[in-house]
């Protein structure tokens, strides 16, 4: 026999080798490649670890050879004993590792602890299977464990209650056992006899133990103490409607047998629902050793008062009323003294007001019947009308009423009604709370009715004023040089205001107050109320002055007139001299007076016009001149010269020979009967130097 750990075998042979399991069945063929001599190898699956050495192969002569493959790990497992069925849970302990474990209970085995809880296992034989897993085998290791049954012990003979003198035998099945106590010699071990007088008052637990390997325990609570007596106190006989409190001279609980007729602790005993008969209440005291007391109770026959005419309320100013019940011949009675005689006639008129009460008192042998009612005389309920304001369309108010003062508060306090009117039922928006709106117009009736029918309505009237309407008539953009403008409104009564200061004028609105801009405000204050405000634009004078001197000499440049206001439109009684900005063109314009207007257009515009006289501040020499008839410098012309007044013009010839001389010279000579050539002039203008010069005449 060969033993390998896991992996191959190397077989050596010279024929067909055959590998066959131990149950004869052949696994394996294998059949070396040369068919004479070689090597065939046998590996077993899954084996992972290290290749078996020479060492480990025991040679044989033999044409068979048996392998034995062998685990490398170990799954047997151990546990504590004795195990009974009503012991604590015991734990498996395996050799190495924890693996795959089968255990043959239901819910018995916790796999993450390995505990088994015999009582869950039941007594008697427990199997339990391991399985390890190995480098190449897992190795498997099943048990069975014993778990011996543990006996559960009945009392047979027992008692909760001992008095202090007395010596009880306990006993119990199976008899086999143990007996203990907690008030410790009071019980004999072997026997069970316990002896009360060595016990201590109260409470002592006695506990009988079974012998064997697994013993059973069983425990009882036995009560212990002095002999307590208690005796009853209370009526012997009640009416059947009738109830009691039965009491003791020490505590204790109360039985009786009426069915539920008695409350077991406080004694209260309830005759009513039980039929009339005697019966026995009986009292246990609290204690371990009680003497009980009893008392026999006959209940008899009520006289029952039933049915009544009697109503809850009276309005105090109501008629007499008969009060009548289902049992004649008893007595009526109130605190009111006369106001109910003993036959039962109330006399309502002469009650207090307010909650009286009323008793019937019949008599029949025994048992007497009292019947009690509360009437509730009311006052008439009545009140004043709380005047309210006049309002406006559509304003709300809460409507409101004032109690007689001799309406005392418990009535006045839980009274309730509804609000209405008739002339306009929907201005009633809470007919509890009285919320009024104001929704048609005039003088509008209201009234409170109260819900109890000792009342006396509530009359008033709410005054309903028309909506006013302050809107402004909006004003346009004014001019501060303008005339009083007469201010508008929707409505009429109100009054005007303003941040202008004074320029208001009665309802008119004053723009000489200066530029601006100025609210304006119009209020209506009366039982209505409103306000609008607009805002007025003042806008300022414009001036379109011209700044122009009187008069400025002829020259190229423009003259542009100085304004305060820019941007207005600008004309002269000239031919092209004047731009749209006002820049004037002398030249254009010539010598002589030029009228210059400038208007500025729109609220507030303004015009302004002037002359401006252009003359000619220096004369222009001439040098040559042709007098032909071809118009065209047919004069001799020196420029400006009109605007020097009291000149002198005398012309010579080249000789010396006068032509020409003229004072105020007009500039209109053409040289008749002369001939061409060069002339000589003089020319004196007062307050300027003499002009001396020469010019040629051609034709």
């Amino acid at each position: 026999m060969v033993v390998i750990p896991c992996r191959c075998l190397i077989l050596e042979g010279t024929d067909d080798l055959t590998i066959t399991d131990p149950d004869g069945n052949e696994i394996g063929s294998f059949t070396l490649e040369d068919g004479e001599s070689g090597v065939g190898t046998f590996c077993i699956d899954q084996y992972d670890g290290p290749d078996p050495l020479p060492e480990d192969y025991v040679q044989v002569v033999s044409d068979d050879l048996e392998v034995t493959a062998v685990s490398d790990v170990n799954a047997e497992f151990d546990w504590e004993t004795p195990i009974c069925s009503g012991g604590e849970p015991f734990v498996l302990t395996p050799v190495e590792g924890s693996g795959q474990w089968e255990v043959d209970c239901d819910g018995c085995f916790d796999e993450e602890t390995l505990t088994i809880d015999p009582g869950i296992a039941g007594s008697g034989w427990l199997q339990i299977t391991h399985v390890l897993d190995g480098s190449c085998f897992a190795d498997v290791e099943s048990s069975e464990i014993f778990i011996s049954a543990t006996p559960e012990p009945v009392f047979t003979a027992s008692s909760d209650a001992l008095c202090n003198d007395e010596i009880f035998d306990f006993n119990a099945t199976p008899p086999f056992g143990t007996w203990s106590a907690s008030c410790g010699d009071c019980i004999i071990a072997n026997t069970g006899v316990f002896f009360a007088e060595t016990a201590e008052d109260g409470l002592n637990t006695v506990t009988f133990t079974t012998l064997g390997v697994c013993p059973g325990v069983t425990t009882i609570d036995v009560g212990v103490s002095e002999l307590l007596e208690g005796s009853i106190a209370g009526p012997s006989i009640l009416c059947e409607d009738d109830s009691a409190i039965y009491v003791a001279d020490v505590p204790g609980y109360w039985t009786s047998n009426c069915d539920g007729c008695i409350d077991s602790l406080s004694g209260v005993f309830n005759a009513q629902g039980s039929e009339p008969d005697t019966y026995t209440v009986t009292f246990t005291p609290d204690s371990y050793c009680p003497v009980g007391d009893d008392i026999q109770v006959s209940v008899n026959q009520s006289v029952a008062i039933g049915a009544s005419n009697i109503p809850a309320s009276f309005c105090e100013k109501a008629d007499d009323f008969q009060f009548n019940v289902n049992v004649q011949g008893g007595t009526w009675s109130s605190t009111c003294g006369a106001c109910l005689d003993s036959a039962g006639l109330f006399d309502v008129g002469g009650a207090p007001v307010g909650m009286l009460p009323i008793q019937y008192t019949i008599a029949n042998g025994a048992c007497a019947d009292t019947a009690y009612w509360t009437v509730d005389v009311r006052p008439v309920l009545e009140g004043t009308f709380d005047a309210v304001d006049a309002i406006c369309q559509g304003s709300e108010v809460d409507l409101q009423f004032t109690f007689d003062a001799d309406i005392p508060d418990s009535y006045s306090d839980g009274a309730d009604g509804e609000w209405s009117s008739s002339d306009c039922p929907n201005c009633i928006l809470n007919q509890n709370s009285g919320l009024f709106v104001g929704n048609d117009l005039g003088l509008i009736n209201v009234e409170y009715t109260f819900d109890h029918p000792c009342s006396q309505s509530i009359q008033g009237s709410v005054v309903v004023a028309p909506a006013v309407d302050a809107s402004i008539v909006p004003l346009p953009e004014l001019c501060e040089s303008g005339d009083l403008v007469a201010l508008e409104a929707a409505g009429a009564d109100g009054v005007w205001s303003s941040d202008c200061g004074d320029c208001l004028i009665g309802d008119s609105f004053d723009p000489a107050s200066g530029a601006g801009a100025y609210e304006i405000v119009y209020a209506i204050d009366d039982v209505c109320t409103d306000q609008d405000a607009i805002e007025v634009i003042v806008v300022p004078q414009r001036d379109a002055g011209i700044n122009l001197p009187d008069w400025v000499c002829l020259a190229l440049e423009g003259l542009q007139p100085g304004v305060e206001w820019p941007n207005g439109l600008w004309s002269a009684n000239c031919d092209g001299c004047l731009s749209e900005t006002g820049t004037i063109d002398l030249m254009a314009a010539g010598i002589g007076v030029l009228e210059v207007t400038h208007v500025l257009e729109g609220l507030c515009g303004d015009s302004d016009q002037v002359q401006l006289e252009i003359v000619g501040c220096d004369i222009e020499l001439v040098n040559v001149f042709s007098p032909n008839g071809d118009e065209i410098n047919d004069e001799l012309e020196f420029k400006y010269l009109e605007s020097f007044p009291g000149n002198r013009l005398t012309i010579y010839d080249r000789w010396g020979g006068l032509v020409l001389d003229r004072f105020n010279y007009g500039n209109n000579w053409r040289a008749e009967g002369v001939s061409e050539g060069t002339y000589y002039y003089i020319l004196s203008v007062p307050n300027k130097e003499t002009m001396r010069g020469s010019f040629m005449i051609l034709r």
